[in-house]
């Protein structure tokens, strides 16, 4: 746009430069008609501005169409980015334990995402031990194997695909080298189709290792502890309190015990003979 403008200053620049030497001569005239020649000077550049005029307003219709053109492409763009979608696929670790692994498929478009479904770039018969496990465990889940509905914008679906135990069982030492390719498809509600394309790579988390328990995940555990004894209390169960008490066998040692110190000491009028004394008159 600001070249536009340096352009109409140079179309206007000139046209005053043509009107200034026709009215204005450089050199002096010769003995000749002047008004004639005045007169031809002045239509020469009446004319020569009517068609610099003309020009300016084709040139300036041209640019208004191609602004026009470039701001509804502008908007179309905007209006098609906000109701694209866009899906990822991913693998991450539970919360809740270090060792389970769970799949999530997410919609981190704008827009409604229809009739996804997951199609694997490789070929099934060249995967190795390990890629067809993980493969197998995909295809376990209904929504992976056959594809999602509707999924709107800022929504997932997960759920759990494996353990460590179990890879490490199935996979040996190669467990985390496995990896897969998927292209994803999926459709806006005004039926246009996007394709991208995510990667599962289990060798990320290798070294991946965890200090502690997830504080959200501990005090979950707290609260259900102290929910269950509350709830032993208003049920007027007993709680699992651990009372020493002693059994019959261990008190008639403990009175035998008693009544040696007793005889040992052999204190009649002591304060200590009066205490042991009630303690074996039980």
């Amino acid at each position: 746009m600001q070249s536009f403008k340096y352009f109409l200053c140079s179309v206007f620049g000139f046209i005053l430069c043509l009107i200034t030497v026709g009215i204005i001569p450089l050199t002096p005239l010769p003995p000749v008609d002047i008004i004639k020649i005045t007169e031809d000077s002045a239509a020469t550049m009446a004319s020569l501005a009517t068609v610099a005029i003309a020009f300016l307003t084709v040139v300036i219709a041209g640019e208004a169409r191609a602004s026009r053109f470039t701001k509804d492409n502008q908007m179309e763009a905007l209006r098609k980015e906000g109701i694209s979608p866009f899906i990822e696929i991913f693998i991450e670790q539970s919360k809740s334990n270090f060792q389970v692994f769970n799949v999530r498929v997410e919609n981190v478009g704008k827009g409604i995402a229809q009739n996804i479904s997951f199609v694997l770039t490789e070929k099934e018969e060249d995967l190795s031990k390990n890629q067809k496990y993980l493969l197998k465990e995909l295809e376990k889940l209904n929504f992976f194997k056959n594809g999602i509905k509707i999924l709107g914008s800022g929504k997932a679906r997960s759920s759990f695909l494996f353990t460590t135990y179990g890879l490490y069982k199935e996979c040996g030492e190669k467990a985390f080298e496995a990896c897969l390719s998927f292209k994803v498809i999926s459709h806006d509600h005004e039926g246009f189709e996007y394709t991208t394309t995510s990667i599962i790579d289990l060798s990320e988390f290798k070294g991946i290792t965890q200090v502690g328990e997830d504080a959200i995940q501990g005090s979950y555990k707290a609260l259900k502890n102290i929910s269950a004894q509350i709830g032993k209390i208003a049920d007027g169960k007993q709680l699992s309190v651990k009372v020493f008490q002693q059994t019959k066998e261990e008190r008639k040692i403990q009175r035998e015990v008693d009544r040696q110190i007793y005889q040992h000491l052999n204190l009649s009028t002591n304060r200590v003979s009066k205490y042991i004394k009630s303690k074996l008159s039980r």
